[in-house]
């Protein structure tokens, strides 16, 4: 069997844990305005006019996906669990059951040829019918650098974060904004209509996402002392300015006052799915249908913390999760501003990667730190302001308690983790340019390296790669744990030249960067297998799927994910299996950031892992200077 060599490198977030569950597409929920999810939309305005042209989701041949994932899991596999790999992948191959699924997946295929045989199982079993919180397992977030432009002034910097989505949320609602691109690529958009004025709405069993009329609502929900206010942005036909808005965001300091909510209901959408969907409609039935609606159709969440983090790991907890009581997970954008101005976003990721709302805040943080005038669109509205309003809510002894289970539930949930960043300001992307390598490819290693150190051994990792230059593309597993890249951690510690080091990890490079191409390609196997078993019927058992390296190798220990932004400090998001590590890393030009974080329960936690990869980082940039200087 023989793989295609290609080359991409593409750039997403990891996928939650899997659920177990239905294998069927989800039922779309059309209560709350929730729209159709997945269409060819009729307009061709500019933000969706390669929509109709792109191409679908493929199926990818059956032999080459079963020749990846063969070679995939050389390193995880001691002798006796190859030889039963490769007889349960040959038996797959050869039986006619591996080509009556591949048969079987092709004509879903086709059946979906308007969206894509994916979507529907995805969104399903890892988002929607997944039932631990959001927060950690799903979420994601991104701590910013301090700006200029506000002084770091909490008001000022929220108010801005305002006014620059705004201009974006026009972009998207007319659909101005310039379709994304990834060289020449076009990029599908239909993920943009749940950027704004959209919610995750949890329900027993499966949630659903809603979205809400842009035009009807253009308030802002504020979060302060776990207290929820609306903020409108408009006022008599004219939309409040920056200055206004910092203004109504000092009103809702002084309203909420020194004292924490009694009752923060905040905390249930750091829930459990299931609990959160009782405790909702628990809510509903005592008369909060109108608050939980304010919530839901806003805009866009600002979260008005009243802690002042120091260290960059203090920074990235406080965005990470912050105490549960002022946040509203269920929401797809979220800024939060400390006290002492520090800021960063939390996205909810269920139906939708973080491609597009990394694009959009980088948009936000670029206009403002152009010129916060550019968010601007006339002069305010120059008169007395309404007052924002508090959304209080009626909770009766019931409620209470959910919240009371709730908060005891989220500090267990945070006491349990760890989080450490390793901000690496030795050099960047540019700096490993200047090695001929990667610098994606540099990180991966690194990565690998120091995991084996640590734990001895090779783990299953997960580098998430972006799949929207298909119809409704989300993402594809690149596989990062290889044979070439085992050869070259080997060496790195092994009595071998540094210039047969240096070779070995060109080569870890070359395989690294084609398994990215490949899988940006949807020439993955992860999916493709996904697919052909849950076509599986209930007397099919192919023992390629029954095998336990096939449960083991997608087992995620390492969960990675890689981005740029000069406006982010960090990045991250959680663990995916209770025995591995979430890695979240920005390749930026002059400096590298990776987020590490696990259980506090493992025996070697994000701080341990964190020693080893500031010590693999150095070593294989100093070994990568040695081999260069010999060869001159």
């Amino acid at each position: 069997l023989k793989l295609q060599f290609l080359y991409f490198i593409g750039m997403a977030y990891p996928g939650a844990k899997m659920s177990s569950g239905s294998a069927g597409p989800p039922s779309m929920d059309e209560r709350e305005g929730l729209v159709q999810t997945w269409h060819i939309p009729a307009k061709q305005n500019p933000m969706m006019k390669h929509q109709a042209s792109l191409p679908r989701l493929p199926v990818p041949p059956l032999e080459q996906s079963l020749s990846m994932y063969l070679n995939s899991v050389r390193p995880l596999c001691s002798e006796d669990e190859w030889k039963r790999t490769k007889d349960a992948v040959m038996d797959f191959l050869t039986s006619g059951l591996g080509a009556e699924l591949q048969e079987r997946l092709q004509k879903r295929a086709a059946q979906k040829s308007n969206s894509s045989w994916l979507i529907d199982w995805w969104n399903e079993l890892s988002y929607f019918g997944y039932r631990d919180p959001v927060v950690i397992y799903v979420s994601y977030f991104y701590q910013f650098v301090a700006d200029k432009w506000s002084n770091m002034v909490q008001t000022r910097r929220a108010a801005g974060y305002v006014k620059a989505a705004l201009r974006y949320r026009d972009l998207v609602a007319s659909e101005q904004l310039a379709p994304e691109m990834a060289g020449k690529t076009p990029q599908d958009m239909s993920m943009y209509k749940y950027l704004f004025n959209a919610t995750r709405i949890p329900k027993t069993g499966k949630d659903y996402y809603a979205t809400f009329d842009l035009q009807c609502n253009s308030h802002v929900i504020v979060m302060r002392k776990g207290k929820a206010y609306s903020l409108e942005t408009r006022q008599n036909g004219k939309e409040l300015s920056m200055d206004e808005i910092a203004q109504q965001l000092e009103k809702i300091k002084g309203m909420a006052g020194a004292s924490g909510a009694k009752t923060p209901v905040g905390l249930l959408t750091a829930e459990n799915r299931d609990v959160w969907a009782d405790a909702r409609e628990h809510l509903v039935a005592t008369g909060n249908e109108k608050q939980l609606r304010a919530i839901d159709s806003s805009t866009l969440v600002v979260c008005l913390d009243d802690n002042m983090p120091e260290s960059i790991d203090a920074k990235a907890r406080v965005v990470w999760h912050g105490d549960g009581a002022n946040r509203w997970f269920d929401k797809p954008l979220q800024f939060i501003v400390s006290e002492n101005g520090e800021a960063g976003f939390i996205g909810e990721h269920g139906i939708m990667d973080g491609t597009p709302t990394n694009a959009c805040v980088d948009w936000v943080l670029n206009t403002l730190a152009v010129s916060p005038a550019k968010a601007e669109v006339g002069p305010g509205v120059n008169q007395a302001l309404h007052a924002p309003e508090e959304i209080v809510f009626k909770t009766d002894s019931k409620s209470e308690e959910n919240v009371r289970k709730a908060a005891v539930a989220f500090k267990k949930l945070i006491d349990g983790q760890e989080l450490r960043v390793l901000d690496w300001k030795h050099f960047g992307k540019n700096g490993i340019k200047k090695l001929k390598v990667s610098p994606d490819a540099f990180c991966q290693m690194a990565i690998q390296l120091a995991y084996k150190r640590l734990n001895g051994k090779y783990g299953a990792t997960y580098e998430a790669c972006s799949t929207r230059g298909f119809l409704h593309g989300r993402t594809e597993t690149i596989r990062s744990c290889h044979t070439p890249g085992a050869k070259f951690v080997a060496a790195m510690d092994g009595n071998t030249s540094a210039k047969q080091k240096y070779q070995l990890l060109q080569k870890a490079a070359a395989h690294q960067s084609w398994y990215a191409r490949a899988a940006s390609k949807a020439q993955g196997c992860d999916r493709h297998l996904m697919g052909l078993k849950l076509l599986c019927k209930e007397n099919e058992k192919p023992a390629l799927f029954s095998d336990p390296m096939y449960t083991f190798s997608s087992s995620w220990v390492l969960s990675t994910s890689a981005l740029a932004s000069e406006h982010f400090a960090s990045w991250g998001f959680g663990e995916v299996v209770p025995n591995g590590y979430g890695v979240g890393y920005l390749a930026n030009k002059n400096n590298l950031a990776f987020t590490l974080t696990s259980r506090t329960d493992l025996p070697l936690p994000a701080s341990a892992f964190h020693t080893e990869l500031n010590k693999a980082l150095y070593d294989m940039h100093e070994m990568c200077k040695a081999a260069l200087t010999a060869k001159m």
